[in-house]
């Protein structure tokens, strides 16, 4: 098989990727808020006030 070359300039990669996967990192603990986990059972205790199933929401080892 001949061999294709390719059109145009080489391309040259510049980027810094210590510094991309630092912000890759940054921008997961913005979108992953942990406080969540910590009020969690009270969210559940709240979301099923009132149901006749109250297990709707509630994990199976509590």
């Amino acid at each position: 098989m001949p061999e294709m070359r390719r059109w145009g300039k080489n391309y040259v990669d510049k980027r810094n990727w210590a510094e991309y996967n630092e912000s890759l990192v940054r921008r997961g603990e913005v979108l992953l808020d942990f406080d969540l986990l910590d009020k969690w059972d009270e969210e559940v205790k709240r979301m099923n006030e009132g149901r006749k199933e109250q297990g709707l929401f509630t994990r199976k080892d509590s």
